[in-house]
């Protein structure tokens, strides 16, 4: 629907720094869609770090220059109408379209430095280095943000001429939060304040 699409660069950062999975879409060599569910950073302004296996179809795919969809969804919330027809969704998406640029070498470790901090705020510094064998088998690639749309959902059942007082309507909210932090079984250090303290 065309009135729920948002042209605020701003705005659809902001969803993009909120989310921490992709659905990543191609077309294989063999001419068949593939959508896989990757976790993702944002490298500042300008492009999503994707990250994946070098053996992985998708990421040779993205890595030969595929063209590439890239979705991020936000659910906040369920609509409840009075009818099934009307009920629907409140939330905020944005769609990433273009083709990949494989990190070099060189850049691959900072890079993904970028994406831990996207994905595991503040804990960077707790990582032991990334082996030579590991940024061998990984594959790195930044998505440019040249190319974004966006649609967003945030009212309640639109369905006026059908209202019934006698039968519930509204808006279920749906919030993302960390749990209690759970240590592994080995673990014997305290754990960390800013894992105590993440947000979504």
């Amino acid at each position: 629907m065309p009135e729920r699409q948002v042209t605020d660069r701003a705005v659809m950062l902001d969803v993009l720094r909120a989310g921490r999975v992709a659905h990543v879409g191609v077309v294989d060599a063999e001419g068949q869609p593939r959508v896989i569910p990757v976790a993702y950073g944002v490298d500042g302004d300008d492009a999503i770090i994707l990250h994946g296996a070098t053996s992985s179809q998708l990421f040779r795919a993205l890595a030969a220059g595929a063209p590439v969809c890239v979705t991020v969804t936000m659910l906040d919330g369920l609509v409840v109408a009075n009818s099934s027809f009307n009920s629907s969704m409140n939330y905020r998406c944005v769609i990433v379209f273009g083709r990949a640029d494989v990190v070099a070498e060189e850049e691959k470790e900072r890079v993904l430095e970028r994406l831990s901090e996207h994905l595991f705020p503040e804990h960077g510094s707790t990582f032991r280095p990334l082996q030579a064998q590991e940024l061998k088998a990984t594959t790195v690639v930044r998505v440019p943000l040249t190319e974004m749309s966006m649609k967003s959902r945030d009212f309640g059942a639109d369905d006026a001429e059908d209202n019934d007082p006698q039968r519930w309507s509204g808006v279920l909210p749906i919030h993302s939060q960390f749990g209690e932090p759970i240590p592994g079984d080995h673990v014997q250090v305290p754990t960390p304040e800013h894992i105590r303290h993440w947000r979504p």
